[in-house]
């Protein structure tokens, strides 16, 4: 149990720590250079997140790895379900495609 919070704590600091400078994207004078800054962001976590998942896995057995995509595979499950809910209870007019978008941007309108 020690050891998968260990694993979580190493696992989302990085991602938080990226996630809270997309805060810093408000004080572009465009919507465009707005959006520019915030893919760019979402970029580099995105590749932070890519390298610490490939570490992870490469310190998993077998198994560990099977559980892993699991795990996966269970949270998007969980993460488009509750796109589903913020979707249904915000007023945010943002219209994009791609749904983990559409979820990413109601959650940053409306935490």
């Amino acid at each position: 149990m020690l050891r998968t919070a260990l694993i979580a704590t190493a696992v989302l600091a990085p991602i938080a720590a990226h996630a809270a400078e997309v805060n810093f994207c408000v004080d572009k004078p465009s919507q465009t250079e707005m959006n520019i800054c915030i893919a760019d962001k979402v970029a580099k976590a995105d590749a932070v997140l890519n390298q610490i998942y490939g570490a992870l896995r490469d310190k998993l057995d077998a198994l560990g790895r099977r559980n892993l995509v699991a795990a996966e595979k269970a949270w998007i499950v969980f993460r488009d379900r509750e796109c589903d809910l913020r979707r249904a209870t915000t007023t945010s007019t943002l219209r994009t495609t791609g749904r983990s978008h559409r979820c990413w941007s109601a959650s940053v309108a409306s935490p």
